[in-house]
């Protein structure tokens, strides 16, 4: 073969190459999971500027204060979608099927979310005592309750943007949050409000403007007049009510580790701990993202299951791999942006969890195909032995070695599940080969 013969054949393999990446990204589990992470990547981003400007404008107290507060509301707000989010996927959106759904869903939730914000907000005494040293209670109340609402309302109407299969309101209202709480810390710090109760309001304000153009944004999908199908609703109880309980043990880590450090090392090391673990967030986008889209068409496509599953572990690990020796190689410089005593206790924190979004992406992806496949029972075995796993662990690892333990507990839990999984795959696979 000469050598233009060479050249021609490998122009040729190079152009059938792009001829198929351009199809994989114009179909639907591609696309949606490209925006979704595109969208958790500016948001991300977004958080990031937000809290380095909070670490530059408070004192490491008052963002460990705030913080835990604002995973608080957030945890209120997870709590509050009732596994209706899976519903929304699964039967509802993007569909003619069920008129009504989506939007008693969303009214259903946004009535839980506000009624656990009061619950919230009146139990401090019992699970976070120290919240009350920031302000007095009618004022969180007044800030955390419609707090709590809007990361609901956020959160499900996320998922009606997944179920219908376009995933650009989520993006748009992502960019806006981001955008409007990291010019609103600043604003009010440059207005004198620097009590930490502020950087709680930002991220208040910004999470009702995001929700609201969001709700907009997806007006189609909801029915006119109003329809609520309460009744309806209660045929997908037990799918609703499995994944609850299994969402509430995979978020109650992220959600309650604030709460955690602040309890027992002190609102000072969770601020270092917050900040590392939200940069960890970037990361743990990617395997969400695209698990929401896996969802999202397994769902409308239950015979191309393995398919997409192929497609979406290879695309997990294409964009996962590199990000995590980014974050390797450069997390400790990204975190003296927040000033040097952010990377002196964040450093190791950000590797451990970094490292850990090898196991949690295998995990994700298994909770997914369970959930296409509605085996509740598997989704909430795994759910609560990462959930579970992971507070035992950094509460036991805590003590010693600080807050860099409750990053290894993290890592140990989904490392042991993982793992688990892998292992039964490996046999089941055997034995249908056999």
């Amino acid at each position: 073969m000469t050598e233009r013969e060479i050249k021609s054949r490998m122009l040729d393999q190079a152009a059938a190459a792009l001829g198929r990446t351009a199809l994989r990204i114009r179909s639907p589990l591609y696309r949606n999971a490209l925006v979704l992470i595109v969208n958790a990547g500016v948001t991300a981003g977004l958080g990031f500027v937000f809290w380095a400007l909070a670490a530059r404008l408070y004192s490491p107290t008052q963002v460990g204060l705030a913080s835990a507060a604002i995973s608080g509301a957030l945890f209120v707000g997870a709590l509050s979608q009732l596994g209706l989010q899976y519903t929304v996927v699964r039967f509802g959106a993007g569909t003619d099927r069920e008129p009504g759904l989506v939007t008693s869903i969303v009214l259903v939730v946004l009535a839980a979310a506000t009624l656990g914000g009061v619950a919230f907000v009146g139990g401090l005494e019992l699970w976070s005592p120290r919240l009350l040293a920031m302000t007095d209670r009618a004022v969180l109340a007044v800030i955390l309750v419609p707090l709590a609402a809007g990361a609901a309302g956020g959160g499900i109407l996320t998922w009606v943007a997944v179920a219908a299969r376009d995933t650009r309101p989520a993006f748009v209202a992502g960019a806006t949050q981001g955008v409007v709480k990291a010019l609103l810390v600043v604003g009010l710090a440059l207005l004198g409000f620097r009590v930490e109760i502020g950087i709680v309001l930002a991220w208040a304000v910004a999470t009702g403007a995001a929700v609201g153009l969001e709700a907009w944004l997806l007006r189609r999908q909801f029915t006119r007049p109003v329809r609520i199908q309460l009744p309806r609703l209660r045929t997908y109880l037990r799918y609703s009510a499995g994944n609850y309980a299994a969402e509430l043990a995979w978020v109650a880590p992220s959600l309650l580790y604030p709460l955690l450090v602040v309890g027992v090392l002190g609102a000072e090391e969770n601020a270092y701990f917050y900040v590392a673990w939200a940069m960890a967030g970037l990361l743990a986008a990617v395997p969400v993202a695209i698990a929401s889209s896996l969802l999202a068409e397994g769902s409308h496509a239950t015979d191309e299951l393995t398919d997409h599953l192929r497609k979406a572990a290879e695309l997990t690990l294409a964009l996962l791999l590199p990000a995590i020796i980014g974050y390797w190689v450069l997390g400790s410089s990204l975190l003296r942006l927040f000033g040097g005593p952010y990377a002196e206790h964040g450093g190791d924190v950000l590797r451990i969890l970094a490292v850990a979004m090898v196991p949690l992406s295998v995990c994700y992806l298994h909770l997914t195909v369970a959930r296409i496949r509605q085996q509740i029972r598997r989704v909430l075995v795994i759910s609560l032995g990462v959930g579970a796993g992971s507070l035992v662990l950094s509460l036991i690892l805590a003590g010693p070695l600080g807050v860099a333990g409750i990053a290894l507990g993290y890592l140990a839990a989904l490392l042991l599940v993982a793992s688990l999984l892998t292992v039964r795959s490996v046999v089941l696979m055997r034995r249908a080969r056999a």
